[in-house]
């Protein structure tokens, strides 16, 4: 009965093989085996802020320069909390072309305000910044978060009724930033 096996699994083998050989030549792949390359030559982002509490916080961006954001296009970074200002950057995949960004200020009900200094986006030697009071001239609130614009922090609302996301999504004069450094 053995006898009977071997073949049958030696051609098995060997129409395996052969598929996966067949694709290789042909530089077939499936939907999701493509990888974003990120070596730092691409779009950085970062934002000097006051993060107080330990917490996780996300960047969308997308290349449509639309609302819609979604979790291919987005990067997460674990932060320590601290008293003092720090930077929270984001290095994105060296092929995006963000045309809007958003920005989710955090994962951790704990977290209770953030005191953004400026933004800084770098590509290509080419920069952008906004400073202080005029940072929310960039970006805008959903509902769970309300701007100090005089002293630019976003002070973050729990409602019971929602699940917890505050976020901070990009205006149309950062939209317009985004286009002339994609130039």
């Amino acid at each position: 009965m053995n006898r009977k096996i071997i073949p049958i699994l030696v051609l098995l083998l060997a129409v395996v093989v052969s598929c996966k050989v067949d694709k290789a030549e042909n530089g077939a792949k499936g939907p999701n085996t493509e990888e974003s390359v990120t070596t730092g030559a691409g779009f950085k982002i970062s934002f000097n802020a006051v993060v107080e509490k330990d917490d996780s916080f996300q960047l969308f961006y997308n290349e449509d320069g639309t609302e819609a954001f979604d979790g291919d296009q987005m990067i997460e970074l674990k932060l320590k909390g601290n008293a003092e200002p720090q930077n929270i950057e984001f290095v994105l995949p060296d092929a995006a072309k963000p045309l809007n960004l958003r920005f989710d200020i955090g994962s951790s009900r704990e977290l209770k305000q953030v005191k953004f200094n400026n933004l800084s986006i770098d590509y290509k030697g080419k920069n952008f910044k906004a400073e202080g009071s005029n940072f929310f001239k960039y970006f805008y609130p959903n509902d769970q978060v309300v701007c100090d614009t005089v002293a630019s922090v976003a002070k973050i609302i729990t409602k019971p009724e929602q699940p917890y996301d505050p976020i901070i999504g990009g205006t149309l004069y950062l939209r317009t930033e985004l286009e002339k450094l994609n130039k």
